[in-house]
């Protein structure tokens, strides 16, 4: 199972960062300074709720796992690439992005 878990966190830190760079690109070339302070509100709210999101879907209700550890990390990295990829697609389909 590490080896699995490994192979998740990679393939999240390849995703986020091809988010990040996403963002960035976006955000500099909104044309006006409302739109740039309204994405970087969206970004700064989107991380957390994509946290509380996984940690729900992966069976989190207040802190409480129900299942095993590993299992449980694993379904909240997976769950945080598809996540990330999705929010990759939003920011790309802005127009000003190409």
């Amino acid at each position: 199972m590490s080896r699995l878990g490994d192979c998740s966190d990679e393939e999240f830190e390849r995703v986020d960062k091809v988010r990040a760079r996403t963002y960035r690109r976006l955000l500099a070339r909104l044309p006006t300074r409302e739109a740039r302070k309204a994405l970087a509100k969206s970004e700064r709210t989107w991380e957390p709720w994509r946290a509380a999101q996984c940690d729900y879907d992966a069976g989190f209700v207040e802190g409480q796992a129900f299942g095993d550890g590993g299992t449980i990390r694993y379904l909240i990295i997976e769950c945080y690439i598809d996540m990330t990829k999705r929010r990759i697609v939003q920011l790309r389909s802005n127009p000003d992005y190409w």
